[in-house]
């Protein structure tokens, strides 16, 4: 569905739900009644969803690499000297 996939590529900037229907090549009703049959939610909660989703995958990213710094600090070392030579 060119919904879905418009809004995969454009998670980390604000998107409207009448940009995605136009990516979409369809109306916002339409768009509004496709996602309802086959995923259940609205485009604006499927949006949401994604927006969420990827927020989670940053924070955890961006703890994950929190927890290095700290490590390398720990022991001694500099995390972005060790990245570099890695």
């Amino acid at each position: 569905m060119a919904g879905l996939r418009f809004i995969r590529a454009t998670v980390g900037r604000p998107v409207l739900v009448d940009e995605v229907a136009a990516a979409a090549g369809v109306s916002r009703r339409l768009l509004e009644r496709r996602f309802a049959a086959h995923l259940r939610a609205s485009p604006a909660e499927y949006l949401r969803r994604a927006r969420l989703e990827r927020a989670k995958l940053l924070l955890q990213g961006w703890l994950q690499r929190d927890v290095a710094v700290d490590l390398f600090r720990k022991a001694g070392l500099d995390f972005e000297a060790e990245k570099l030579r890695a």
